[in-house]
């Protein structure tokens, strides 16, 4: 069966601190509807890049490495797109920010040994916040 792309957006006028809160209603054959738990979202400044963005976010490939680790990554952006001053995150698999820096401090590796053991994404962004590059890792 061919992949296919499922791109989720919100309102483009929607703001950075602004907050959507859905909950939803599943069906089962013919039986009641199990309504799920309320949700609450804050829409960030270009956290997981989704949608158009998601094009800008992948301009810069990067590169993590040993992958996955035990506690110290490396970060390798081989096109010259990506400064000392851009600014890394590490985002949990619930888009929470755990991990922040800039790219001239990962130069000799970044510890990460604090995490717990999970998926995570790192992502570059520019001066305005916008993504230019993610990789994902995993932490043993």
């Amino acid at each position: 069966m061919p992949s296919r792309n499922f791109p989720i957006g919100h309102d483009p006028g929607l703001l950075p601190g602004d907050y959507l809160t859905n909950k939803a209603a599943i069906y089962f054959d013919f039986n009641e509807p199990i309504i799920t738990n309320l949700s609450s979202h804050r829409i960030e400044v270009e956290g997981l890049p989704v949608g158009v963005r998601s094009l800008r976010a992948r301009s810069v490939r990067l590169r993590v490495f040993p992958n996955p680790t035990d506690g110290r990554i490396r970060i390798d952006a081989p096109n010259a797109d990506v400064r000392s001053t851009d600014v890394m995150t590490v985002s949990d698999l619930y888009g929470r920010q755990v991990a922040r820096t800039t790219y001239g401090r990962t130069g000799s590796g970044w510890d990460v040994s604090a995490l717990p053991a999970g998926y995570y994404l790192v992502v570059v962004q520019d001066a305005a916040g916008r993504a230019k590059g993610r990789a994902g890792f995993v932490v043993r």
